[in-house]
């Protein structure tokens, strides 16, 4: 099992309930885990997968705002299955890190995990 990662990337997204949060913006940390399985030696990187492409996916996927974290984690899943049909798994976890809400210090966030 090979598993390529795009860990701590961090973006401003305008992803929430609140009307506030869709203006102002927050800073969102992304950890990503995509798995396949290893079929040989991967000498070339058309037989992997690009973690300057999962970022591309993710950085799209933060500038269309959304209510929900979860829908962001599950189109982001998707649009990474399209692009990979081999991919076996994707855990993807999203943290707002400074969320408006009163008197909480923390973050607080999604993860999604899709095994296929």
């Amino acid at each position: 099992m090979i598993k390529i990662l795009l860990k701590n990337f961090r973006c401003i997204a305008r992803h929430g309930v609140y009307a506030e949060e869709q203006i102002t913006g927050a800073e969102i940390e992304v950890n990503l885990e995509v798995s396949f399985e290893e079929t040989g030696l991967i000498e070339k990187l058309d037989q992997s997968i690009s973690y300057s492409h999962l970022q591309e996916i993710v950085k799209s996927a933060m500038m269309v705002p959304n209510h929900l974290l979860e829908t962001v984690c599950q189109q982001i899943t998707n649009e990474i299955k399209a692009g990979y049909p081999f991919v076996s798994e994707i855990n993807i976890t999203l943290c707002k890190l400074a969320p408006p809400i009163a008197n909480f210090q923390g973050h607080v966030g999604v993860n999604y995990v899709k095994k296929f």
